[in-house]
């Protein structure tokens, strides 16, 4: 999965403004993310966090996690009741690798 953007709203100072975070970086790459103290970078314990998720690159591992773990089957019930055209690209893709 690639996280593309990250955005937040009704956080710490910034009122009800949307910020927005863009990365663009190449599979593999890491980012640091830098600020001053109260800038937003980190996030309290209780915080949600919604991530929208557009497309996965699937492979049999993957599968096995959204199977198995419990962050796994929240990911596959979001992927399901959001995503109706992702959730048919991993059923035919569960489909095949359990053949």
């Amino acid at each position: 999965m690639i996280i593309r953007s990250i955005s937040i709203k009704n956080f710490k100072s910034f009122g009800n403004n949307t910020q927005k975070v863009t990365f663009k970086t190449n599979e593999g790459e890491l980012i640091l993310l830098t600020g001053d103290n109260g800038a937003g970078k980190c996030v309290h314990k209780g915080t949600t966090i919604d991530i929208d998720i557009d497309d996965i690159t699937l492979t049999p591992e993957f599968i096995n996690y959204l199977e198995k773990t419990d962050t796994g089957r929240r990911i596959f019930l979001y992927i399901q009741e959001n995503k109706p055209l992702l959730y048919e690209k991993v059923q035919k893709f569960r489909k095949n690798i359990k053949k």
